[in-house]
């Protein structure tokens, strides 16, 4: 018997926003993180939450499960590793990505290296909010985010500075945003 075909899943109705996600550290350099997502079962959408795999093959990448918005209604695009040979020339992008990036929270168990000093310039406006420079974790390291001005977004006036804290054993990191 041949194989059957995958079903294709199409809906009207949008999936909500993405889930923010924990990301413990990575188990061992070969691991990839697959981002969840969200899929339709029962009638409604369900979160499916990410996870570190390793790759079935090396030099393979993993291609994100997404929703595309066709015409009036949402097609389910699964995840997939492909080889990375393909990647010098992709498909050609879909008309319309629906799920886009939520806030990850990174939890790790080496602690972040001490703040950098930094010299704060001159401020452009007076409406202009020095946004102080952190350590972020990035490509499986601690990678220092330089401080500068930002003009804050319309109806927001504070910045909460981005923090790592430390839990038990391991280094959570909470990303900075701004606030009323």
């Amino acid at each position: 018997a041949a194989p059957q075909p995958p079903q294709q899943i199409v809906v009207s109705a949008p999936p909500p926003p993405p889930q923010p996600e924990v990301i413990f550290e990575r188990p061992t350099p070969v691991h990839v993180w697959i981002q969840g997502h969200w899929r339709w079962r029962d009638g409604r959408h369900v979160w499916s939450p990410g996870r570190w795999e390793t790759p079935p093959r090396r030099n393979a990448i993993w291609v994100s499960a997404r929703w595309e918005m066709r015409g009036n209604q949402y097609v389910f695009v699964e995840g997939f590793w492909r080889d990375t040979a393909m990647v010098s020339a992709p498909p050609p992008p879909p008309p319309v990505v629906v799920t886009q990036g939520a806030p990850q929270q990174v939890i790790i168990m080496a602690p972040p290296p001490q703040p950098r000093r930094e010299v704060v310039y001159v401020r452009p406006s007076s409406r202009h909010v020095w946004i102080p420079g952190y350590w972020a974790w990035r490509g499986g390291r601690h990678v220092w985010m330089a401080g500068h001005y930002e003009l804050p977004p319309r109806g927001y006036s504070s910045w909460r500075e981005p923090r790592w804290e430390r839990r038990g054993g391991n280094y959570i990191f909470f990303e900075g945003r701004w606030g009323r």
